[in-house]
């Protein structure tokens, strides 16, 4: 199966980030959804792998995240929605980077059997070493905002790479989820009180 591979990388200096796909929380830790394309077939990407390096400095987190995914699934597109601390810096991700250090981090495993004798001479005594090993696979315009009400205020807009980022601060869940609709993502109702959570965070 041919995987997609989508590669950013940024750095974190409470506000909400829109990204397609990636943007980066204060703490590491698993947090975020999922939106794919809208429409009335529309359904959930069949994400394969996920590789996610943070450097943690004195002042900055900084993220290099890597998806996976199957290009053979019916959504063109994808966005995470994920909180931030401050305003990010963000930047195409290496490939490379990816490659060196899952070829010196992603663990081995071997199997090995062994026939043991019992004291009555019938043993071998003899190993057997099989083989085996787990790697990791085959490659290791929008409305503005601010009403000062419901609506989020954008207060960053790019695209880099094949990536359209967005940065939002304040608003409501509504206003959040009517942003997401007035700019082509999918809301999942279940996600109101994820994203309650984060606004209650800033």
């Amino acid at each position: 199966m041919t995987r997609q591979l989508r590669l950013a990388s940024l750095f974190v200096g409470t506000a909400l980030a829109v990204a397609s796909p990636f943007v980066l929380s204060s703490e590491a830790q698993a947090c975020g959804g999922t939106f794919c394309d809208v429409g009335p077939t529309a359904m959930p990407v069949d994400q394969s792998g996920e590789n996610i390096i943070f450097h943690v400095g004195p002042d900055t987190v900084e993220a290099h995240i890597q998806i996976q995914y199957d290009p053979e699934t019916t959504a063109e597109a994808f966005a995470w929605l994920i909180p931030v601390s401050a305003l990010p810096e963000f930047e195409i991700g290496s490939q490379f980077l990816f490659d060196a250090t899952l070829a010196g981090s992603v663990p081995s495993y071997g199997l090995g059997t062994q026939n043991d004798s019992c004291g009555n001479g019938f043993g071998t005594g003899a190993p057997n070493n099989g083989g085996g090993t787990f790697g990791a696979g085959d490659e290791a315009g929008s409305t503005d905002g601010g009403d000062g009400g419901g609506t989020p205020e954008v207060v960053y807009k790019a695209t880099v790479g094949s990536f359209e980022i967005a940065v939002l601060d304040g608003g409501t869940v509504d206003g959040v989820m009517q942003w997401l609709g007035d700019n082509g993502y999918q809301q999942d109702p279940n996600a109101a009180p994820i994203i309650e959570q984060y606004l209650a965070d800033d």
